[in-house]
């Protein structure tokens, strides 16, 4: 209860009252396919990840989880324990056995894939590049992922003068900023509590979250389909210290309504 109430009322989940955005259906999709991959309906998760990759480019993570748990479901992929090495995916290193990949595997592999092979089979006949939905991210002054403008355009490239207009805009990029970086420092304990696959779609999401414009403000939003996760384990705090948890809840609200007011 205390985490769908957290949930509810993050400011950046305004977006799932009554705006035109794919955010809230990205967000169900994903839990929905989390829950069919924790009871191991390895082909129905897959249907309902590939629905959420279709959604919004924040779904397309689930599908990396899913085959990551597929592969580990079949011994494709194990874990062998490296002592005195912490890492995000658990201190360990992967061992790699293709062959274990049976008929099951690559249907789940496929069906999971479905919507972005068959997206990028459409781009390659509409203007004869399947990757036509990367090479398009220039338009809005994107950069690539391997150059490391990309990382840090948030920061240096014409900003702040694109994006602070007024006081109340600077609070909110510097408020959004901080948030985003709590959500990286937080998934270490995503993968603790909930598993690897949760882990690898934190990071992913994560990634597309802060290199996805050229100022902080649109990472509150598009970190949505991670924040489920990231309050069951601020619930699981806030439970035993009520006065605490009123406080984060009234504060939430209050950022919630002021994003609204500036939003419209």
């Amino acid at each position: 209860t205390m985490a769908t109430v957290l949930f509810l009322v993050f400011p950046w989940n305004f977006l799932l009252f009554g705006y035109g955005y794919a955010d809230a259906t990205v967000t169900a999709l994903v839990l929905g396919a989390f829950v069919l991959l924790d009871r191991r309906r390895m082909v129905l998760a897959a249907v309902v990840g590939s629905l959420a990759a279709a959604t919004r480019a924040t779904g397309i993570p689930i599908v990396f989880a899913i085959l990551a748990v597929e592969a580990l479901r079949v011994g494709a992929v194990s874990r062998t324990a490296l002592p005195a090495v912490a890492s995000i995916f658990g201190g360990s290193r992967l061992e790699v056995s293709p062959r274990k990949f049976g008929a099951k595997s690559i249907v789940v592999s496929l069906v999971s894939l479905s919507t972005l092979l068959a997206f990028s089979a459409w781009m390659w006949h509409h203007v004869g590049d399947p990757l036509y939905w990367f090479t398009i991210e220039q338009y809005y002054g994107h950069e690539p992922l391997t150059q490391l403008a990309a990382w840090l355009e948030t920061l240096l490239s014409g900003w702040p003068s694109e994006a602070i207009s007024g006081p109340h805009e600077m609070v909110n990029q510097w408020f959004t900023a901080a948030v985003t970086l709590g959500s990286l420092l937080a998934i270490p304990a995503i993968r603790r509590r909930f598993g690897i696959e949760y882990a690898i779609f934190a990071v992913l999401v994560w990634i597309m979250a802060w290199t996805g414009s050229r100022v902080f403000t649109p990472a509150g939003r598009l970190i949505m389909p991670i924040t489920p996760f990231l309050f069951v384990l601020a619930a699981e705090w806030l439970i035993i210290r009520p006065w605490r948890a009123l406080g984060v809840i009234s504060a939430c609200t209050v950022g919630s309504l002021t994003l609204v007011v500036l939003f419209t």
